[in-house]
């Protein structure tokens, strides 16, 4: 079995909303939808963490980015640019696995994480 539809309700109707004063974004855009997620650290660590989606009625995608959001707060931005997929799938999974179609999501969400990494970094070299 791939995800467990309570667990994908639960981490679907969460509220990670991007933080205005975000200090760096990263942006994906994929099939029509459009995520940018956003961060804010003190000394390192991830403080605050959202995103924005353009797709508000697609339950997968929402629950991988509040699933990522949820692993990364307080978390060190270095460890952040690690791969992530797995960790989400093993929370909207019982088996830690995500079907092929919601393992795309799932890259989404690390991939905008990523991203916004890289931004942080940039803005750091200045």
């Amino acid at each position: 079995m791939a995800t467990v539809p309570e667990k994908l309700a639960a981490y679907a109707k969460m509220e990670n909303i991007m933080p205005p004063d975000a200090q760096c974004t990263g942006c994906v855009q994929g099939d029509d939808r459009l995520v940018i997620l956003g961060f804010k650290t003190e000394r390192e660590l991830i403080t605050e963490i959202g995103y924005l989606s353009s797709d508000a009625k697609l339950p997968i995608l929402h629950a991988c980015m509040n699933a990522l959001c949820e692993l990364m707060k307080g978390k060190a931005v270095v460890t952040a640019g690690l791969p992530q997929r797995n960790a989400i799938a093993k929370l909207l999974s019982d088996n830690g696995t995500l079907s092929e179609a919601e393992q795309s999501f799932a890259i989404m969400a690390e991939l905008a994480l990523n991203y916004a990494v890289c931004d942080y970094a940039s803005r750091c070299k200045e």
